[in-house]
């Protein structure tokens, strides 16, 4: 488990783990909840991007849902 610090990603291009991690999505044992991530995909609350053969994510993205989340 990585420290629940501010991470500094440098990439407009998150992986699922980085965007859980930017969107602070961890459960009550500290862990990272990637699935919860998921669960906004699957609601249309987020849009993932096919980068070859992985998904990724834009910083521009989870900012606009956490700025749409905040209202």
């Amino acid at each position: 488990m990585k420290n629940q610090e501010t991470v500094t990603i440098n990439s407009p291009w998150l992986s699922p783990e980085e965007a859980a991690e930017y969107l602070r999505l961890f459960d009550k044992s500290g862990e990272l909840n990637i699935s919860y991530l998921y669960k906004l995909v699957s609601s249309g609350l987020l849009a993932p991007y096919k980068l070859g053969k992985f998904n990724r994510y834009r910083r521009e993205d989870l900012d606009a849902l956490l700025i749409r989340r905040a209202q």
